[in-house]
């Protein structure tokens, strides 16, 4: 889509319907830009969880213990 930019002047010219018309679309538009980025937010905070939880696993203690004389 792509991005419309009005100065003052043209602005000045719109008449009220119009500019509210123009507001109620803004509106819409940065609803639907919130929802998206409060899923991006959630999506985000589940990976950096996984990620976490993935490190914790990887870099844990471990609990086994190995006999290197065993192995030798």
């Amino acid at each position: 889509m792509k991005e419309i930019i009005f100065n003052e002047g043209q602005l000045n010219r719109f008449t009220k319907k119009q500019i509210i018309e123009l507001f109620l679309a803004q509106q819409e538009q940065l609803q639907k830009q919130t929802t998206q980025l409060e899923e991006l937010n959630r999506k985000f905070d589940l990976i950096y969880e996984q990620l976490t939880m993935s490190r914790a696993d990887r870099f844990a203690q471990k609990t086994e213990k190995f006999d290197y004389d065993r192995n030798r």
